[in-house]
């Protein structure tokens, strides 16, 4: 079978991998001019294997866990909330099996690519727009006019997806929140950020840190979390945020220092910042896709963030974008091997998926707007005291005391909201 993957972010590539040795004729394409270029350029993501996610289950079968972990990443043992002046609120302690890698997007999606063999042939600087089908194939169209067929496309173009817009005719929504991420060579380190993701929330701005070892060398990952007006979004997508500043310019970490030192975010933050080049901080706003069913067409599906785009709130998406390629995999393998109809096979795919990504896409929401539409301190107990309590007084494990908490915070939520809601109403 002819496979054409549009996309080579963290799904395209895992498909590819995992389909090799089952006769299929594999291509990607995709809009980048190599594989180091990507606007997310300081952004990281944790693979693991809890609340039902299996990332880590998906690496460890392509042979690369534990080249993550040893060699490009680093594993997260513990979650620490800690106040603006960096005081501990609580810390959570992740069960072994449940440690979470945190890589750098950029590390695992090269990781991914270099593993291709040369029979998977990439074609770089390529952007497809849409598709269209025969009797018995699918054709991917180019933007400069050319076509490519096969037997099937998988749309893995992310977001922003092409695929998906001809598809299901929706778009990419804005969520409220602009995020800014960074990564840092340094040896800044403290107690409290030794092997563990470290979260401060104040209000309307949420802060992360995470260290970790590369090649040898400390990291700092780091990353604010803020509110964005609709407004906001068009200007930052042209690079005229912040009085025109461009998202690789001196005036974005001078903005970005400015709000932390306002905050009077804990002093770790604002040295990791500085020691932030310039050329890896990045900026944009956090985008979501409603909830869809219907994932494929014909001889078209979805995968990845094409199918089911989610903000980060809920640290899931390279998970679910793991697991697709797994899944997708293993109904596709069914058609070369055992028969299968592809329609049969395309429709499985979405059945053994679309439940789980769908509900984390609402989690992620819900999560996102809990995060910078509270206090640090209502967050602090409304999400992660539950967490915390569960795992102490009934010892639940990790992934279901998450599980509970963050959907009793919800429930708390919504209830706290309607008696607002009435004692406005009696005024």
């Amino acid at each position: 079978m002819k496979i054409v993957i549009i996309g080579s972010g963290i799904a395209g590539p895992t498909l590819a991998l995992l389909l090799q040795g089952h006769g299929h004729e594999i291509e990607i394409y995709d809009r980048d001019a190599t594989a180091e270029q990507r606007a997310q350029t300081g952004w990281s993501f944790s693979i693991r294997n809890d609340s039902g996610l299996r990332g880590k289950e998906v690496l460890q079968k392509l042979g690369l866990w534990d080249t993550c972990v040893n060699e490009l990443a680093g594993l997260v043992r513990t979650i620490t909330m800690v106040t603006t002046g960096g005081s501990k609120l609580m810390s959570i302690t992740v069960p072994p099996k449940d440690a979470m890698l945190r890589i750098h997007r950029g590390l695992l999606r090269c990781a991914l690519l270099d593993k291709l063999p040369p029979s998977v042939n990439v074609h770089w600087n390529t952007h497809c727009v849409g598709y269209k089908q025969t009797a018995n194939k699918a054709v991917a169209l180019l933007a400069d006019g050319s076509e490519v067929e096969a037997d099937l496309i998988v749309g893995a173009d992310g977001t922003h997806s092409q695929i998906r817009n001809q598809m299901k005719g929706d778009k990419a929504l804005p969520h409220g929140t602009v995020l800014i991420m960074g990564t840092a060579k340094t040896n800044i380190a403290t107690k409290l950020t030794k092997d563990s993701v470290l979260f401060t929330l104040a209000p309307g701005l949420a802060v992360f840190y995470v260290n970790y070892q590369y090649k040898g060398d400390n990291m700092s990952n780091w990353g604010l979390i803020t509110r964005g007006t609709e407004e906001d979004f068009e200007e930052i997508r042209q690079h005229k945020r912040w009085k025109g500043c461009n998202e690789r310019t001196e005036e974005v970490k001078a903005k970005v220092l400015q709000i932390v030192r306002e905050y009077k975010i804990h002093d770790v933050m604002p040295r990791i910042i500085e020691e932030t080049p310039f050329d890896q901080i990045a900026f944009w706003t956090a985008f979501e896709r409603n909830p869809v069913t219907g994932w494929h067409d014909g001889r078209v599906v979805l995968m990845g963030d094409a199918a089911h785009a989610t903000t980060p709130f809920a640290g899931a998406g390279a998970n679910m974008a793991l697991e697709d390629a797994l899944v997708l995999t293993e109904q596709l393998n069914k058609v070369t091997q055992d028969g299968l109809d592809l329609e049969a096979a395309l429709t499985a795919y979405e059945k053994q998926r679309a439940k789980q990504a769908n509900g984390l896409v609402l989690e992620a929401r819900r999560r996102g707007l809990a995060y910078v539409h509270n206090t640090g301190w209502s967050v602090a107990f409304k999400l992660w005291a539950p967490v915390w309590v569960l795992g102490k007084v009934w010892g639940m494990s990790f992934a279901s005391r998450k599980k509970k908490a963050f959907w009793g915070a919800t429930v708390v939520a919504v209830v706290a909201g309607l008696v607002k809601g009435c004692q406005w109403l009696r005024r």
